[in-house]
């Protein structure tokens, strides 16, 4: 586009007040199409791939295939959106746009990269951080990263508003992943004002002209990014399933019960205060593998519950939202915490954990 076209775009875009709504406007958007047009296309997967699997396959390895298929449309939507703001240069503008919330907590512009990329995943958004030289804001930026809902949550929250919030899923989602920029901004000040020192932030203001997007280059790269994300659930998904399969058969004890259950019982009266009743285990087992990958999550309620079993021993959508939010706040996944040791060191994993 031309430089007077970008400068009159640019008159709305970066606008102290109107710029914020936009940027907001788009994201509420993404997760609207995500939602929507993603949802649409996994029922269509799922029952496609389960007609197509032949019956001596293994239940646990076709839950497995089925479960990581799903994941494609509402990812791969994801990933075409953010794909089109960088190529077209909106992407520098929320940078500039967000820089007095970003300066408030003291981190410098460019710290909203990282923080952006960590809706993709929070391990390259962790890696990303290296182009900040100032060694307190890499921190602060670092520590904030595991806050963003990455496309694993994504895909967890994307299951959970199919079946609990149906007219108005975007809304929830929407609200988890403002709860996880409030909930990272916070963590930033409090550091900014304690353990780190006060620093005035850099400024980075380097604005590109718009361009449409290349259709080629974006699909090549939405589908490049698609692939890593399949291939890395798909090694983590499909063993788990299999793994819970076997393990759900094994029976201990004089009732003969199985060990998930078994181990789900146990430890599922500490999550009673959100919602989480004896009866509903498996969600509890979830969260245990979730520690390893959050993609292991939706595999784990998939092989642990039959039918509307889910629904029905959530009882509410107060006890859907609460697992939710406790999804999105409580320990980040193994891989997170490495790349937080290799980047910085073993103390702030630890920190971060």
């Amino acid at each position: 586009m031309t430089s007077k076209l970008t400068k009159n775009i640019d008159k709305i875009l970066l606008h102290p007040i109107l710029g914020i709504w936009c940027f907001f406007g788009l994201i509420y958007c993404l997760f609207m199409v995500t939602v929507h047009g993603g949802g649409i296309l996994q029922e269509s997967i799922i029952s496609g791939l389960t007609s197509l699997i032949p019956d001596y396959i293994p239940a646990g390895l076709t839950l497995g295939i089925t479960t990581t298929a799903s994941f494609a449309p509402v990812i791969a939507l994801m990933f075409v959106f953010l794909a089109v703001l960088e190529s077209s240069g909106y992407m520098a503008r929320a940078t500039v746009v967000m820089q007095r919330c970003l300066q408030f907590i003291g981190l410098p512009a460019n710290a909203l990269v990282p923080i952006i990329i960590g809706f993709g995943c929070n391990v390259p958004a962790i890696a990303s951080a290296r182009s900040i030289s100032n060694r307190d804001e890499r921190i602060l930026t670092i520590v904030m990263s595991p806050f963003m809902s990455c496309s694993a949550r994504l895909a967890i929250y994307a299951v959970f508003v199919a079946t609990f919030f149906p007219e108005n899923g975007q809304n929830i989602i929407f609200a988890l992943y403002l709860i996880g920029i409030v909930m990272a901004l916070i963590t930033g000040f409090l550091l900014k004002n304690t353990i780190l020192p006060r620093r005035q932030p850099t400024i980075c203001n380097e604005l590109p002209d718009y361009k449409f997007p290349n259709i080629i280059k974006l699909l090549k790269n939405t589908l490049v990014r698609l692939r890593r994300f399949m291939v890395k659930i798909a090694t983590i998904i499909i063993p788990l399933c299999l793994v819970i399969s076997g393990l759900n058969n094994i029976k201990v004890g004089d009732n003969h019960e199985p060990v998930l259950h078994v181990i789900g019982k146990t430890i599922t009266p500490v999550l009673k205060p959100m919602g989480i009743t004896e009866d509903n285990w498996p969600a509890t087992v979830a969260l245990l593998g979730g520690l390893v990958a959050k993609e292991t999550i939706v595999g784990s309620l998939n092989s642990l519950y039959e039918g509307e079993q889910m629904q029905q021993r959530f009882g509410s959508q107060a006890a859907a939202f609460a697992y939710m939010l406790f999804i999105l706040l409580y320990f980040p996944c193994v891989s997170v915490v490495a790349s937080v040791a290799r980047e910085l060191n073993k103390k702030w994993a630890l920190f971060v954990i």
